[in-house]
């Protein structure tokens, strides 16, 4: 009889164990495992810490059970403008169809130091890059309004 009741218990806890095990909504993941260790991992969740020291860092998520969204509509205005001649050796023009005075000019270098930061005050504004290196520079166009509204361009600096 106690072999009875206590094959139902462990049955039972493992049934309740495997009805609420977790699920991950991820784009994509992995597991590996060697003699001494075992990792898995998944992409696409929050993070929640990071755990450093000298050489290494590990950054830890969780796995999300549900996940219900409720609902996020962000509609960016489309900054309408060109940006002329690419390649170039002196400046970049850019024409805008908007009104200038709410755009600013950022000028990265390929590390994403900034090189400069301009703001617009004509729909027709020259960029001076005749004192830069030759080379690949990041051109954005940024809203003051909304950071997230902007344009980016590559520009090729020729000697």
């Amino acid at each position: 009889m106690n072999k009875t009741v206590l094959s139902l218990t462990f049955l039972s806890l493992v049934s309740c164990v495997t009805l609420s095990a977790q699920t991950v909504v991820a784009s994509s993941g992995g597991h590996f495992e060697n003699g001494t260790a075992k990792m898995s991992f998944t992409l696409g969740e929050t993070v929640t810490s990071t755990i450093s020291n000298d050489s290494n860092t590990l950054t830890q998520g969780f796995h999300q059970t549900k996940l219900t969204v409720v609902g996020m509509e962000e509609f960016l205005k489309s900054i309408r403008m060109r940006v002329f001649p690419n390649p170039t050796s002196d400046f970049i023009t850019i024409e805008l169809n908007d009104d200038p005075t709410n755009y600013e000019v950022i000028m990265l270098d390929v590390t994403g130091k900034s090189i400069s930061l301009t703001p617009i005050r004509n729909k027709r504004e020259q960029v001076d890059m005749s004192h830069l290196a030759a080379g690949s520079y990041f051109l954005n166009i940024i809203s003051k309004e909304n950071i997230q509204n902007r344009n980016s361009y590559q520009i090729i600096k020729t000697h």
